[in-house]
């Protein structure tokens, strides 16, 4: 590790971005993106914060397509081999039950470094598809770093590979990618409340962006009421932060 950098290695990013290629467009799984024009270049540090309903929301790494990081629960780099490889292609374990400072300084050298990280704000998937409380820490990040922030929302996901499902159903996925934000001019001073109605506010855009998928699809969203507007968070199951402002 350099400077508070994960070490990664360009072989496991090959092998992992490889697969993802052929997962989600290898015909079995049909996956639809819009907005990639959004993406900032390599270089250009960026948050990539996602709405988590399923495992199959890995189809954001397909959609950057680019070497970077990303939050996942400790846990999963506790599993012997499988921990390592997720470490190797920039995988920042978090607690997710407490201020997290050790994968709060590897995600603040990641976007220093110009790298994009990606992020699910509710802190856990969501058992009912519906979009949690989302915790402000990747804003405190945003207006550290310097790193623009890029709303995605994932459609679709939950209704193939289910929570406890072992194996995802051949079907449709869509991806939407928005227009980067920027919070640099907060400044570092900028308080928990005003952080905490910035990050509602990227909620609020993610769910614009949902609804722009359902409307397109034609497939229901269970965080979108008939009507479009957001069927709120869901009680009882937010994690507590993540990362901590």
């Amino acid at each position: 590790m350099s400077d508070g950098l994960p070490d990664t290695s360009p072989l496991a990013y090959r092998i992992a971005l490889g697969a993802l290629r052929a997962f989600f467009d290898g015909g079995y799984i049909t996956t639809h993106i819009q907005g990639r024009e959004h993406m900032p270049p390599a270089g250009v540090a960026a948050i990539m914060p996602i709405n988590h309903s399923s495992a199959l929301d890995i189809v954001a790494g397909h959609v950057v397509g680019r070497p970077g990081f990303f939050a996942i629960k400790r846990e999963s780099v506790e599993v012997p081999l499988v921990g390592r490889f997720l470490r190797s292609i920039g995988g920042i374990p978090i607690q997710r039950d407490e201020q997290d400072v050790a994968a709060l300084r590897e995600m603040s050298a990641a976007l220093r470094t110009g790298h994009i990280l990606g992020i699910a704000p509710e802190g856990t998937r969501s058992k009912t598809g519906r979009l949690g409380h989302f915790d402000p820490g990747f804003i405190w990040l945003a207006a550290r770093t310097g790193a623009v922030v890029v709303p995605t929302a994932v459609h679709g996901t939950a209704r193939l590979l289910p929570k406890g499902a072992r194996f995802p159903k051949r079907g449709e996925i869509w991806v939407r990618v928005g227009e980067p934000i920027s919070f640099e001019a907060e400044g570092r001073r900028i308080t928990r409340e005003r952080m905490q109605e910035l990050a509602d506010d990227v909620r609020t855009r993610l769910l614009a962006l949902l609804a722009e998928l359902v409307e397109e699809s034609g497939v229901s969203s269970p965080a979108l009421n008939p009507d479009g507007s957001d069927a709120g968070t869901e009680t009882g199951s937010a994690a507590k932060p993540h990362v901590a402002g």
